[in-house]
This record gives C-alpha cells, sequence and structure tokens, in this order.
C-alpha cells in the first residue's frame, strides 16, 4: 500500500523550512501520496531517475504542473513536449551548450567570476542570494540573447514562472499576472527580432527566416528566453511530484539529487 503524507508542502512554513519534510517522505518509501495535493512524489534519487528516463509511460506533453491553468499555459514550449518532439527541440540548442562551444566565453565567465568574489571580499558582508545570481545574471542572459536593456523584471518573472508551476494556491495566483507579463514579453522579442546578435535565440531565429525552422515552432522557444536563469528557491525542491491522472516527466527527489540544478543528467527536467 502506498505511504500517504497530509502536510501541505506548498504552505510558507513548508517553503521555508521544507528539509524536515523531504526527511520524512524519504522514510515513508520510494512513492509517496502527497493528499493535499492529489499527486505522488518520488522522494527518493533512484526512483525518481528511472522514472525521468521512461519517457513512454510518465509523459510531459500534458504539462508539468499541479494546476490545469498553467498547463494549458504550456502547451507548444519544450518543457511539455515528449520523444522525437522534445529531442528534435533540445538538439537545436544543445550544440551552443557543449563544453567546447562554451570555451569561448571562458575568459569572460572567468572575469565576471572574479569581480563578484572580489567584490564579495571588499564588502565583507554579504547576501547569499545575491552573491549566488551575479554570476547567472551577467553571462546566461548575454548567451540566450536576452536584450540588456530589458532585464530589470528577469529574477521576478523567473521566480513568478516556478510558482505557478505549484497548486493554485494563493502563492500561484500573485504570481500569474508576473508570469503572464513575462510571456508577453518573450513573444514580443521573437515577433520584433531584438534579441542580441549571435546568441542562441538569434541562430534559432535566423534559422526560421532562413527556412531551416518551421516560423511555428519559435514560440517554444519562449521558454528559453527566462527558464535558464529562472531559479526559485524554494521551488527546486519541490519538484517532486506527478500529478493524478496523468505522469509528467518533471519529478525530482525531494533532496539529495547530485550534480547541479541544470540539464536532464542532474536535474532531469525537460528542458
Amino acid at each position: 500500500m502506498t505511504a500517504t503524507y497530509a502536510a501541505d508542502l506548498y504552505s510558507t512554513d513548508a517553503i521555508l523550512d521544507p528539509h524536515p519534510h523531504y526527511e520524512k517522505l524519504r522514510r515513508l518509501g520510494p512513492v509517496v501520496w502527497l493528499d493535499r495535493h492529489k499527486c505522488f512524489a518520488l522522494p527518493r534519487y533512484p526512483e525518481c531517475k528511472a522514472t525521468l528516463r521512461d519517457d513512454e509511460q510518465f509523459l510531459s506533453r500534458e504539462g508539468v504542473s499541479l494546476n490545469t491553468l498553467s498547463n494549458k499555459l504550456s502547451h507548444g514550449t519544450t518543457l511539455a513536449s515528449d520523444g522525437d518532439e522534445h529531442a528534435d527541440r533540445r538538439k537545436l540548442v544543445a550544440h551552443r551548450l557543449l563544453p567546447r562551444a562554451l570555451r569561448a566565453i571562458g575568459d569572460t565567465v572567468e572575469e565576471q567570476a572574479n569581480a563578484v568574489v572580489e567584490e564579495a571580499v571588499r564588502r565583507r558582508d554579504v547576501d547569499g542570494v545575491e552573491l549566488a545570481s551575479a554570476l547567472p545574471l551577467a553571462i546566461v542572459p548575454d548567451l540566450v540573447g536576452w536584450p540588456r536593456d530589458q532585464r530589470e523584471h528577469l529574477i521576478e518573472w523567473g521566480g513568478a514562472t516556478f510558482d505557478i508551476l505549484g497548486p493554485l494556491n494563493w502563492q500561484a495566483v500573485k504570481a500569474m499576472p508576473r508570469a503572464l507579463q513575462m510571456l508577453r514579453f518573450a513573444r514580443r522579442v521573437v515577433r520584433q527580432r531584438n534579441v542580441l546578435p549571435g546568441s542562441i535565440v538569434d541562430e534559432l531565429l535566423t534559422a526560421a527566416d532562413a527556412g531551416v525552422l518551421d516560423h511555428s515552432a519559435c514560440p517554444a522557444f519562449d521558454d528559453r528566453l527566462h527558464r535558464p536563469v529562472a531559479g526559485h528557491h524554494h521551488q527546486r525542491d519541490l519538484e517532486c511530484a506527478v500529478p493524478a491522472g496523468h505522469a509528467p516527466r518533471t519529478v525530482a527527489p525531494a533532496q539529495g539529487r547530485p550534480g547541479s540544478d541544470s540539464g536532464r543528467g542532474q536535474r532531469d527536467r525537460p528542458l
């Protein structure tokens, strides 16, 4: 019989101190029914990894969120795709993210990293979140192609994007206007072609204009514009749910997964 867990993992208290919940979930077993959210959780890494790699039974195309509205909004994105469609979309950008491709910006990354460390040493007292976000905000938007004069809402939109992937609680409702604002902005950037020259999105749009890629695929790049730097501190840890009624591929162990938060091998999220 599947174990049941009654606590609300998306409550403010759970968000501020989630690790006791993760520990309890792992002790309950490899699959736990979250009664409050009407979904299953896979709190242990081996079972989660096996599920994520089984894209014939555990699908993303109907959405990976815990609420219907967000799932509808995600239709047509790379995130909500499976099989060959998902693989083909990943291939469009994968070559730009390989180690040999990233070596070209190695000096820039090192320079920015040194600047971040030197500033932290100079100030002595630093905010950990500010320190952790400095390098991604300095490097990733340029790599993706985000316009340099339109980045003031980047962190805000990223947080909202993750907030609306949970249950449709007050947190998600409050985040919805910001998420829609981000979506409209991303589509406008794609339509106006005002991304940075030579960036990932610029390459994709150029391919579409040249007929190499169908223009109908371009809306699917919207999630590329914001997700690489959208790292909400609690939502990353809460991506452990399989909604009842269908089986999305976006599940993750409640804690202790090795590696970084990006890439299918570590975070196992369909990017």
